[in-house]
C-alpha cells in the first residue's frame, strides 16, 4: 500500500482552493503519514459502509507492511 509512502498524496494546485469551498474537511494530512511511518510504527484500521470487515494496515520500521482484517464499526482510525 502506498498510503504511507512519501509523495503519494494529492496536492492543492492553487492556494485559493482552500477558500473556495473545495476542501470539505480538515482531516489528517496524508503526507504526515509518511513522516510518522519513517520514525515509528503506524497502524491504520478502516471500514467503509459496504464492507463486512475492516482492513488493518500495520506499517513497521524499514517499510514492512502487514495487512489483516478485524471487526469494527464504519470509520478510520490511525494509531
Amino acid at each position: 500500500p502506498l498510503v504511507c509512502a512519501r509523495h503519494t498524496t494529492s496536492k492543492l494546485t492553487d492556494p485559493n482552493d482552500v477558500f473556495e469551498g473545495k476542501v470539505e474537511t480538515l482531516g489528517f494530512r496524508g503526507e504526515a503519514l509518511a513522516s510518522l511511518a519513517t520514525v515509528g510504527e503506524v497502524e491504520i484500521t478502516t471500514r467503509d459502509e459496504g464492507s463486512d470487515l475492516a482492513t488493518v494496515l500495520a506499517f513497521g520500521h524499514g517499510g514492512q507492511v502487514q495487512e489483516s482484517t478485524c471487526a469494527r464499526s464504519r470509520g478510520t482510525t490511525v494509531k
